[in-house]
Formats: structure tokens, sequence, C-alpha cells
């Protein structure tokens, strides 16, 4: 991914009020103007010769007080106040949703207006310190002030904290990665620079098979793997740049909320079209992140000086077609990409409907927040099945032909294991045995005890055959079904054989030629099947 350089807060050219530092969502909001101040009344409640500085409390009344439109320059050109000393007592009252930034104006800058609370307020303003989180003043000015450290305002922004912790994560896991690739036998130097397949995908990549085998948390852990140093460096780059003022505009766990998503979407889509590659990284939740700078632009366009919107617009722009630049580079996935701004830029807007919208668009919008993830899923889902996309139809018959050859394999193991020990009792030379017993016991006429004995031998070698021949069914595959025809043709021969035997030595008395002979032929033919099994 290319460097991406951040959206400056400032026009490039000077104006009349220096714009303040860009707001959270939804502490702006449109309405008209509340008024300014004049000298003489802001006078009344400073020294003369010289003005001090405003506070949250002073300029809330100097609001209030205003007859017209109320211009932070315009106040500080009449009260000879510095402007800049107006920046801090303004966001403590923002902060507190006393005020919020109204029209701007051009050559005069910035206005400023009451909200509901700040006008519920208006009439009572003893009760602002309490609004603002803090003990009222004294009420005479000769009182003597509270005892402990001198106030020193509300931060005017939480410090980043989402993204510099998703930037460590990334690199720490990067850091396994490349060491678990060490360990794999490749050098140091692979390691670092493309990493090993079977490492990545061990500690989160993501494949079309993952999925076929129900793996789809692996849609959301491919997003902290990366192949290769280059790879990651151009992903922290680009988070870091635009990152921070993303955490600035929309607040903690709004830019969770966009940047998880969003690396979901990405890597849902990439899947759904490239099941047969391994994917990494976290470019499709970084272009959520910047679209949802474009969200917010446009959201508060009207509130800010034309030529700030300008130039935000103009910046972001430019990295955005710097990063469709790079979608184009060989192994890098332009789904990925495209699938994570679509999903940044839907999870933008819905949060703006969340926290502005009536209370129907509000339930709406989480709803669709917290179907969103499974919206995601189930595309995928429905790309695995879809006549249209070949690259699932290879791949759901490749797994199908490595899970029919692993079901072969497995039945092949247990035939063999349960046939080596049938044939073993069934060699002819033990079979031999048995028959030539029996044989001597139909010539002679031997006591029945002996016939008896000789009976349950055969009947034991009989049972032994016809369980073989029972095994070794054929599976359709030509490459081991030619083995089993020949166990099996075997194994029916024997049992034929010895059933022969079986019926003689029923009969208790010696047999006719006729007789002898069939049983001959059935011993030969059994021994030339044996043959045949040892050339298979």
């Amino acid at each position: 991914m290319p460097v991406m350089s951040l959206p400056s807060s400032r026009p490039e050219q000077p104006i009349a009020d220096a714009t303040p530092l860009p707001v959270r969502a939804g502490q702006l909001a449109p309405g008209a103007a509340a008024g300014t101040v004049t000298a003489a009344s802001f006078a009344a409640e400073t020294d003369p010769a010289q003005p001090a500085l405003p506070t949250a409390e002073s300029v809330f009344r100097a609001v209030v007080a205003a007859p017209g439109p109320w211009f932070p320059a315009r106040h500080a050109a009449e009260t000879g106040v510095p402007r800049e000393a107006l920046d801090r007592p303004l966001e403590e009252l923002r902060l507190a949703n006393l005020i919020t930034v109204a029209d701007w104006v051009r050559g005069v800058g910035q206005c400023y207006k009451l909200t509901p609370e700040g006008e519920a307020l208006a009439a009572n303003p003893a009760e602002v310190p309490r609004a603002l989180g803090r003990a009222a003043p004294p009420e005479r000015a000769d009182a003597p002030a509270p005892e402990g450290p001198p106030r020193t305002g509300a931060p005017e922004y939480a410090p980043p904290l989402v993204v510099p912790l998703l930037l460590v994560i990334n690199g720490l896991w990067f850091a396994v990665c490349a060491s678990w690739s060490i360990r794999w036998g490749l050098s140091p130097s692979r390691a670092l620079s493309e990493g090993h397949p079977e490492v990545l995908h061990r500690f989160g990549a993501v494949t079309g098979a993952d999925l076929l085998a129900g793996e789809w948390w692996r849609l959301l852990t491919s997003c902290f793997v990366h192949h290769g140093a280059l790879h990651l460096l151009m992903n922290l780059m680009a988070l870091a740049m635009m990152g921070p003022l993303a955490e600035l505009l929309w607040g903690r766990w709004r830019v969770l909320a966009i940047y998880l998503p969003s690396g979901l979407a990405g890597s849902a889509l990439a899947m759904a079209l490239h099941p047969d590659s391994l994917l990494a990284g976290a470019s499709g939740a970084i272009w959520g992140v910047h679209m949802s700078l474009f969200v917010w632009l446009y959201a508060h366009r009207e509130k800010l000086p034309p030529e700030v919107a300008s130039d935000w617009l103009r910046r972001l722009t430019v990295v955005l077609l710097l990063n469709a630049t790079a979608s184009a580079l060989p192994r890098v996935s332009w789904e990925g990409h495209l699938g994570g701004g679509l999903a940044g830029f839907a999870v933008a807007g819905l949060l703006l409907a969340l926290q502005s919208g009536t209370r129907r668009q509000r339930a709406a919008a989480a709803v669709l927040l917290a179907l969103l993830p499974f919206a995601c899923l189930g595309a995928v889902g429905v790309a695995m099945g879809a006549k249209g996309i070949p690259a699932w139809q290879h791949l759901n018959q490749r797994i199908a032909a490595a899970r029919g050859f692993d079901d072969l394999t497995r039945t092949e193991t247990e035939f063999r294991a349960g046939a080596t020990k049938l044939l073993a009792r069934l060699v002819p030379e033990r079979v031999r045995a048995a028959e030539t017993s029996a044989g001597l016991t139909l010539t002679l006429g031997a006591a029945p005890e002996r016939a008896a004995r000789d009976a349950e031998r055969l009947t034991e070698l009989k049972k032994a055959a016809d369980e073989l021949a029972a095994l070794a069914v054929p599976t359709g595959n030509d490459s081991v079904d030619a083995v089993r025809a020949a166990v099996r043709a075997y194994a029916r021969a024997r049992s034929r054989a010895l059933e022969t035997a079986l019926s003689l030595l029923a009969k208790r008395e010696p047999p006719p030629q006729a007789a002898w002979d069939a049983w001959f032929a059935a011993r030969r033919e059994a021994d030339r099947l044996w043959t045949e099994i040892g050339s298979k």
C-alpha cells in the first residue's frame, strides 16, 4: 500500500478566524447563530488596563448577552483578548454541550450558538460550573479562592489509543510469525521478506479451503498477518497517517467499529472471488478507515470553512487515487481493498445515523450494524455454491478428490490389516494339513471323535474364507480393486473346497471316486488363485 498523507486540519491560505481542531462526530450540529458580546459588557468583568484571560463561564455569559451573531474573532478584536485564548473556553463549553458550532462567515470567521442545554442555563449562569463538572466559583470577587492546584481546563481531545494499539498488535504478530518461520527452516532474510506460507496460515491467514472446513474466524485474523516486512510497513504507515485523525473525529469505539468490520468485509470479498489464494493483510480495514473520513467530511462540510473542507477533500482524494493505483499491482488484492472501503463507507454512515438520526433511524442503524458481519459471511457462503465462480468449483473438486483419496487410503489400510490376518490363516500349507487329516478320516473310516475334530478345523477355516470374501469388496478404484478381486476369488474358491470336504465328512462313509475328484479339483483351483494374489 502506498504512503498516505494525513489530511490537514488547516487551510493553506490564512483566513480571518483560525479554525479550531475538527470536533468528534456528534459535536457539530446545525442551527441559528447566537450573538456576540460588546466590549463594554465584557470589560465589566475584566481589568480595563490588562484584559484577563477568559474563562468558560465568562465566555458563556458573553454568548448569552450578545444581541447578534457571536464570532470569536470579532469578540477578541473588541475586547483586546488574544483570539487563541478563546479556544480552550470554547472547547470546554462544547464538550459540556452548552454551545455548538453554527455558521462560518467569510471575513468574520466561525460563529457559535447555544445548545438546548445552554439555553436552559442562560437564565441561571451560576449553574455553568456544575455543567462543566467542577465546583462553583465564589459569589464575591474578593472571596478567597479555593485551595488546591489551579485548574488547567479539560483536554481538548482524548489522545489516540485504539490506533496505536492496532499498530503494536500488527507489529508484534509479524515478529511472532517471522520467528516461527526461522524455526521452520527459513533464513532470516526470507522470514522477513516473505515468511513461511504454512506459518502464516497457522497464525491466521485464510484460504478458501479453510472456509469450507468451517474456520470462518480466519476472515478476521487474516487482517493481522502480513506477507513480509514491506507489506507490514506499508500498511502500518497508512494506518499511522490516517488512523489518529479518524480516531480523533469518530472516537475510540467508533473507529474500532469501522476497522474490524471493514477488515472482515475485505477478506470476505477477496475470498469470495479468489478462494485459491493465501490471504493476509490489514489493507481492507485501512481502506474502511479511509472511506470513513470521506463520510465524516461530507456530513460536516457545512460546518467547516470552505477552504478547510476543500483542502481535506483534495488530500483524501489524492490518497484514494494512490491506493487505487496500488491495488492494480501484482499480488495485491483489489477485492480486499474494495470490500473494506465499501464496508467502511457503510459503517460510517450507520454510525452517523446512530448518532443523530430519529429513534426509528437509530434502531434501524443498530440492527444493520449488528447484521453486517453476518451479511459478509453469508455472501461468501453464496459464492461457495455459485456456478459463476469457477475458482470455487475447482476448489470443491480438488477437495472432494483429496477427501476421496483420504477415504480410499483409510479403507485400503483397514482392508490390508484385516486381510493379512485372514490370509495368514488360509495359506495353502495350513489348509492342506487340515484337508489331509480329513482325507485320511474318510479313507480309513476313523472314529467319530476324529471326524468331529476334522470337521471343526475345516469349519473354522471356511469361516475365515467367508470373512475374507466379505472384506474384499470393490471400491470403484482400479488401482486397488485388482488386488481385492484376486483376494476375493481365492477366498471364495477356498470356501467351496472346504465346504465340499465338510459335506463328505458329514456322510461318515468313504466317498465315491467322483466326489473325490470334485474335492481335489476345488483344492487345485484354490491353490492356483493363491499364486495370483502373490502376483498382484
